[in-house]
């Protein structure tokens, strides 16, 4: 039905319905390509009229139309059979410059009439028959439902039920079949309409292959937690083997890919009992797009924050194995620029590094059970260092020692130096005694073992997979 001749400007008839496939259409799209397809089409029309059977309407006023060429431009355009018909039909509302509310309503109506929405209707009826928490005597179908606090208020849902939710409380169910996205003045006036009601809302479609739901965007698809649902030929028959109201749901599923989180579209045979029914919202969904894709998106931001912090842990190693190395062109300015990095991160360091030097070089020997960024050789030997010059960190130390399991080769070590000091006669105090008075020292707030926690954010970057107590 695309396209050949060209359209007036300002057709007064915009849309119209084809009563063969029930289906809307933008006038342009009956646009036919030759003077004799034109003539045709009249003639069909007309002999349609005559059998009292009329397969082109006007879209808002539901009255025959046909194609007729204008007589000063040669441009074509749909206009009622009946000259009546354009005095009455809604869409001279728009030459008045009134709100489209009424046209978009006639038009969502006029589509009511097709075969594709009495087939869905009779798929939906048969299926909420089949179940028995619907109860049969509150099921209506094309019947007026009034407004509880305005009674001029009012709606007319495909098919109205009411479904026992436990022995205290049911619920009242609007469904409407919907085969356009076009109308979404009239959808969003029944969903207030049903909210006031205290009822349920529930679109069903005819088929969802193909479909880009970004149409449904404004007021149907992403509104109702990216789910939407449909009846066909197989869930008509599974109602009828289950005993329960069965549906197809097709929802967006959000995987995350990297760090990137991305929808795929899928499709699932659910029953009516399966779906979350949020009233307030005006709300159904099987599939709980929303939370599933909040926590992929806290997961992609830890992903990308943990990325972040481990070329900060690079960065800080590489830092320091320039000083050590003295590869280090400007240790004072590299230091600032590693200090505000380490800000960004909020954790802060002293401005100057010499401090910070001592307990880098404490932590990281402990983690690789020998000396690191420091001339001594041996764990053993980093550790008496440390018990001279480095008390206040002696408590990031013992955790570093005991999670990697390197304590147990400093005591390997000072069992060796033990007995080469017993052959020289010499006093040795070991480390297996002596970890264990620095630990009652610490515990006591011993002065002498006042522990500097100013690092534990530092310490947490450096070592994440290492859990710190609370400061007492």
């Amino acid at each position: 039905m695309d396209c050949g001749f060209t359209l007036v400007d300002e057709p007064l008839i915009e849309y119209v319905i084809d009563q063969a496939d029930g289906n809307e259409y933008r006038a342009g799209q009956y646009v036919f390509a030759s003077a004799r397809e034109i003539a045709e089409i009249r003639m069909r029309v007309f002999d349609a009229i005559k059998r009292e059977e009329p397969n082109i309407i006007c879209a808002a006023c539901h009255t025959p139309a046909y194609p007729r060429k204008h007589l000063d431009t040669g441009k074509f355009h749909f206009v009622h059979v009946s000259e009546d018909s354009d005095t009455h039909c809604p869409y001279n509302e728009k030459r008045k410059r009134l709100d489209t509310t009424r046209i978009d309503s006639m038009r969502y109506n006029g589509q009511k009439e097709g075969p594709d929405h009495k087939l869905l209707k009779s798929h939906l009826r048969s299926s909420i028959d089949a179940d028995l928490s619907f109860d049969p005597n509150q099921t209506r179908e094309e019947k007026n439902w009034y407004g509880s606090s305005d009674e001029k208020k009012w709606r007319r849902p495909d098919i109205a039920a009411t479904r026992s939710i436990d022995d205290d409380s049911r619920l009242q169910i609007a469904f409407e079949i919907q085969l356009s996205s076009t109308y979404l003045k009239v959808i969003a006036a029944r969903r207030e309409f049903y909210l006031k009601e205290n009822a349920l809302l529930f679109w069903v479609f005819k088929d969802a292959s193909g479909i880009d739901p970004r149409q449904y965007q404004d007021d149907l698809f992403y509104n109702n937690n990216s789910n939407l649902f449909v009846v066909d030929d197989e869930t008509a028959r599974l109602s009828q083997e289950q005993g329960r109201l069965i549906l197809r749901c097709c929802y967006y599923k959000p995987l995350l890919v990297g760090t990137i989180v991305s929808d795929v579209w899928c499709e699932q045979v659910v029953s009516f009992n399966e779906l979350t029914v949020d009233v307030e919202n005006q709300r159904v969904y099987w599939f709980d797009y929303k939370a599933v894709k909040a926590t992929l998106l806290e997961t992609a931001e830890q992903i990308i924050w943990e990325r972040k912090e481990e070329e900060l842990r690079t960065r800080y190693e590489d830092f320091w194995n320039s000083i050590h190395l003295r590869k280090c062109v400007d240790p004072e300015t590299e230091y600032r620029r590693l200090r505000h990095q380490l800000s960004m991160h909020d954790i802060d360091v002293p401005e100057r590094h010499g401090e910070l030097e001592r307990f880098t070089q404490m932590v990281y020997s402990a983690k690789t059970g020998e000396g690191f960024l420091t001339g001594l050789k041996t764990i053993l030997e980093v550790a008496n260092n440390s018990y001279l010059h480095g008390k206040q960190f002696l408590w990031y130390f013992g955790r570093v020692l005991q999670h990697y399991g390197t304590w147990d080769k400093l005591l390997i070590q000072d069992k060796n130096a033990e007995q080469r000091k017993k052959m020289s006669g010499k006093k040795h105090e070991n480390w297996k005694e002596k970890g264990k008075i620095i630990k009652q020292k610490i515990d006591a707030n011993d002065p002498e073992f006042k522990q500097n926690r100013n690092y534990d954010k530092l310490f947490l970057l450096l070592f994440p997979e290492i859990a710190l107590p609370p400061i007492k």
